[in-house]
């Protein structure tokens, strides 16, 4: 497969090289059954240049520093989601009284379980937050950051679990209320479940497509 898209790449290549323009390559390789997505691929290897000879772009590459500022990304941002949820159930459980499912806990131990939620997320939702906007301000920059191989395989585990969390959410409500037991506790559970992951995942599946617009020196 690497060796075929390679000669794809080096067609495209000879092909710019030639004098030939996008369109005409583009109703070559489609003509010889290549898919849309290959030859998407093989001439966004190369930028769109004045140049007589074919620019390539640079290539998306990981290295351990850019490792390590995704990997704490999204750590921060899993554990941020977990625990607005542990937050969300403890205030529900709090305030939305059940004795037969409250049997053996008591209400300090409810209060204990929101001080706890609520210093995970004083230390690790602003750090998160502060990360992502750091990410958007690098891919500003240097637009191919958003090219990084660990960002699109991260962004796309995390849309993975949060459609999971959507539909299992989805799946329990349903369930639920067929067995006729769906009260007001469990409902608000299943919506906070519903709203953190799908919070996720729209924010992901837009970031995922989005294209920010590099900023111009103006020269002043």
């Amino acid at each position: 497969m690497a060796r075929s898209n390679q000669r794809l790449t080096d067609f495209v290549g000879e092909s710019l090289r030639s004098g030939q323009t996008r369109d005409e390559i583009r109703g070559h390789l489609r003509a010889a059954g290549w898919h849309e997505t290959q030859i998407d691929e093989a001439l966004g290897a190369f930028a769109e240049s004045a140049s007589p000879v074919p620019v390539p772009r640079a290539r998306p590459h990981i290295s351990a520093a850019e490792a390590f500022f995704y990997l704490l990304l999204f750590s921060t941002l899993y554990v941020s989601a977990f625990y607005l949820g542990n937050l969300a159930f403890n205030l529900i459980d709090l305030f939305v009284a059940d004795p037969a499912a409250d049997a053996g806990r008591s209400q300090k131990w409810l209060e204990r379980g929101i001080r706890f939620a609520v210093a995970i997320l004083l230390v690790f939702f602003p750090t998160y937050l502060f990360l992502n906007w750091k990410s958007r301000q690098r891919s500003e920059r240097d637009p191919a950051e958003r090219g990084s191989a660990i960002r699109k395989w991260l962004g796309y585990l995390t849309l993975f679990i949060a459609a999971l969390f959507v539909l299992g959410d989805l799946t329990g409500l349903i369930y639920r209320f067929l067995m006729g037991d769906l009260t007001l506790r469990i409902a608000l559970k299943m919506l906070t479940v519903g709203v953190i992951a799908g919070g996720v995942f729209i924010y992901y599946l837009w970031d995922l497509r989005t294209e920010p617009v590099a900023k111009q020196d103006t020269g002043e």
